[in-house]
């Protein structure tokens, strides 16, 4: 499953750190069954962005010297007893952190 196109972002100043990092969902099936609209509402600035490629080939994030936080919503199917699934990150520059479905996934 390829994850390149539209993607949203936001400049993780100070505060949308905060509140993103540190939000605790005390229901989990919001993070699989849909966005937290107490999240949503906290953190209201996401832009759209075109993954892969640069912040700053986006107007909105042009004057921006990061860091961003990025996401994208997608469904996939449950692995077949068995099987797995491989998530492959390429093109993170300096550094990133990646999470899926709530859940840290690592620093690729």
């Amino acid at each position: 499953m390829e994850l390149d196109g539209p993607w949203e972002a936001v400049v993780a100043d100070d505060d949308v750190r905060r509140t993103w990092l540190d939000h605790e969902d005390p229901d989990p099936s919001t993070i699989v069954d849909g966005p937290d609209p107490d999240l949503e509402a906290e953190v209201p600035d996401w832009q759209p962005i075109r993954v892969p490629g640069h912040w700053r080939s986006t107007p909105h994030f042009a004057d921006s010297d990061g860091p961003l936080l990025y996401r994208l919503r997608f469904d996939h199917p449950a692995p077949a007893p068995g099987e797995r699934y491989w998530l492959r990150i390429e093109g993170i520059f300096y550094q990133g952190d990646v999470w899926l479905d709530g859940g840290y996934v690592g620093d690729p």
